[in-house]
């Protein structure tokens, strides 16, 4: 089969899910509280629970399981279960308490001047780390829901025409066969985009969902936030970057703006709405 032809996989667990020492990735987990579905894959462990003790599965693949679902761990680490089927309104809710916990913040700030000078810079930089986060949630989520965003990505050769993935084996993994390795590679990169080539995050919102928001015109805004977290506020130059309650609430705009032309967009294409 034609690694862009990739079949999801349904997959009947006659048992309990047990993970200890590998992680087990899906797309959806279900209680199997009636037939197993007719194209499902039925494994029945011979004494009642399926012991999970390497990396399997696969983000776009559904689990229907009869028992109990557990694991030693929590998510990413050894002995975890992982579903990736995403419900974008999670992360429009997410950005808007995060949006709302700056500004309650914003109403406190310190009497003392330097005190306050920091404050204000560290909500800056949290405006930011706010939307980086919404990113991530939204083109790493929800690429890993849809394997048609997931494949575009990959055909479109960015991760390594822009050197996110360098070395010779992670080039051979992700233009190889689709397995959990590929996938779970896709997943790292996509995340190092988002946060450390904020100049790439344009395109690839557009490859992936063919949604155009120029994201430009923040790259001043992300110089001062790198700034702030790497040299404790000053700029290259030594000079103090001196930051205000207007220059966080500007900023705050602006993202805002990028959130709801994004989330906009996603809704139409999900067909899932949005409450703003």
């Amino acid at each position: 089969m034609d690694k862009k032809e990739r079949m999801s996989k349904i997959f009947c667990i006659n048992g309990g899910v047990y993970a200890t020492k590998g992680s087990l990735f899906a797309r959806e987990i279900h209680a199997l509280d009636g037939r197993c579905p007719k194209e499902a894959i039925i494994i029945t462990p011979p004494d009642g629970w399926l012991e999970i003790t390497e990396d399997t599965g696969s983000i776009f693949d559904t689990f229907y399981v009869k028992g109990a679902v557990t694991a030693l761990g929590i998510e990413n680490e050894r002995g975890s279960i992982t579903a990736y089927k995403d419900i974008y309104q999670f992360t429009v809710d997410s950005y808007n308490k995060g949006r709302g916990l700056l500004e309650k913040l914003l109403l406190s700030p310190p009497n003392d001047f330097e005190l306050r000078c920091i404050f204000y810079q560290q909500q800056f930089a949290h405006v930011f780390s706010l939307l980086e986060l919404f990113l991530s949630d939204t083109i790493v989520r929800q690429t890993c829901d849809c394997e048609e965003s997931y494949h575009r990505v990959l055909d479109s050769n960015i991760l390594c025409s822009k050197r996110i993935i360098r070395d010779k084996i992670g080039v051979r993994i992700i233009r190889g066969d689709d397995c959990l390795k590929k996938e779970r590679l896709y997943i790292k990169s996509m995340n190092n985009i988002v946060y450390h080539r904020f100049d790439l995050v344009s395109s690839l919102l557009f490859i992936a969902f063919g949604i155009s928001d120029d994201l430009s015109d923040l790259e001043g805004n992300l110089k001062i936030r790198n700034d702030i977290i790497h040299r404790f506020g000053r700029g290259t130059n030594r000079m103090d970057n001196m930051i205000t309650e207007t220059d966080v609430i500007d900023l705050l705009k602006k993202v805002d703006s990028h959130v709801s032309t994004i989330s906009s967009q996603i809704s139409k294409i999900s067909d899932t709405k949005i409450v703003e």
